[in-house]
């Protein structure tokens, strides 16, 4: 079937419509002219396999891996920066409007981010192991396929990548399961390497915390903790936070992880509490505070709620997992009855973002910024957002009389 591409959706496919309805396929851009075929029908959307390009967009070039794009790690290599990040704009854009029924303005991205390659960036990364091979799934299935090499990797860890599977294939250890490898960017510290090699029946082999300088703060990060893995980006994130939020009194880091806002936010405010419920970043957490007396350390579990009250000018900062901010969580935030609240939320998932934005701004936030975009991991499907709400004196008022 040969197929126009109309727009580039969720997941990095490219979607067109025809008279047997829609057609989804993976390594096109908008524009082209295409040729697929093994339509795999599902939900009344046809996945396709690309044959080849008919009319190639100006925007294509020449992947630079060779393994794309049959590993699944990667969306847009074969598209300029320019085309992936208009994309990348466009499914936030539309991702809000049709689940979130949200009429809100999304910037561009700064200039800088089509400057960059979009390579050797990534401070950790998941490969998974069996049948011989060490690699990434490809797309949307459990089949590995066999990496020597990641661009989008630190030197560190493209380095790493070849030591495993010079073990896995000498039979010094068994092949793993998964092979998580973290590369940390503290220069002070020698071999600033973890990885963690876990073998079937939950044996791991290895694994060590690693070492970050993030806005001239050091932070010590365990291999089971979360941290940002664009450096870069995430110091770009923070500069845009510290020039948009309001000097107050208080500021509540409500998914705190190891520090990594708390901290460096933590000199523009008179207190700065963080919660988390992980074991291990909170051991993180309370080390990367030494020296700091303004941070409060609290053990909570943001899928129960808010932990006390929320007083007049708290800022919030959110920055939950993929599965966005927990239900009961959203229920305790439309409650909140004091205005001048302002919530700064960091979203890695357009869905999950249109649908808290929506309950929030129902309760009577208002989204007072254009969205901020953020290429925080280039190559991919994937971004990462910063939304502003505030809570006015005026509609908390409202929402209390309701």
């Amino acid at each position: 079937m040969e197929i126009k591409i109309e727009k580039i959706v969720t997941g990095g496919y490219g979607l067109a419509r025809t008279e047997e309805g829609v057609v989804l396929c993976r390594g096109v851009i908008p524009g082209e002219t295409v040729e697929v075929s093994n339509l795999d029908k599902k939900a009344g959307v046809s996945w396709a396999t690309l044959n080849r390009i008919i009319e190639p967009s100006p925007a294509r070039v020449e992947s630079t891996c060779p393994y794309y794009p049959n590993c699944g790690g990667c969306d847009f290599m074969h598209m300029n920066r320019e085309a992936e990040l208009h994309a990348k704009r466009e499914i936030i854009k539309e991702t809000l409007e049709r689940v979130g029924k949200l009429d809100v303005e999304v910037a561009d991205f700064d200039q800088s981010a089509y400057r960059d390659r979009g390579e050797q960036y990534r401070n950790s990364i998941r490969l998974q192991g069996g049948a011989g091979y060490v690699g990434y799934f490809s797309k949307a299935t459990e089949d590995i396929v066999d990496i020597e090499d990641c661009l989008i990797a630190v030197n560190p860890i493209r380095t790493e990548i070849m030591t495993v599977r010079s073990e896995v294939g000498s039979g010094s250890i068994p092949m793993p399961k998964n092979i998580v490898i973290r590369a940390g960017n503290d220069t002070k510290k020698e071999d600033n390497l973890s990885t963690k090699k876990t073998v079937r029946g939950k044996k791991a082999i290895g694994g060590n915390a690693v070492y970050f300088t993030f806005s001239g703060k050091k932070y010590k990060v365990s291999q089971n903790s979360f941290f940002q893995v664009n450096i870069r980006v995430a110091e770009t994130m923070l500069e845009y936070l510290k020039e948009n939020l309001s000097d107050g009194p208080r500021i509540l880091d409500l998914f705190a992880g190891v520090g990594t806002f708390a901290i460096a936010l933590s000199d523009r405010f008179e207190t700065v509490k963080g919660f988390e419920v992980s074991k291990d970043a909170l051991a993180d957490f309370r080390t990367n505070i030494k020296g700091i007396d303004n941070i409060e350390v609290i053990k909570w579990d943001a899928g129960l709620g808010l932990k006390g009250s929320v007083m007049k000018d708290d800022i919030l900062i959110l920055d939950p997992p993929r599965a966005g901010l927990p239900p009961k969580l959203r229920k305790d935030l439309a409650a909140i009855d004091v205005g001048g609240v302002q919530i700064a939320y960091i979203s890695c998932d357009a869905a999950t973002l249109a649908r808290d934005l929506a309950e929030l701004c129902k309760a009577g936030y208002k989204v007072v910024k254009p969205i901020k975009v953020f290429d925080m991991f280039p190559r991919t499907a994937h971004v990462e957002t910063i939304t502003f709400l505030e809570r006015t004196e005026e509609n908390a008022s409202e929402e209390k009389s309701n």
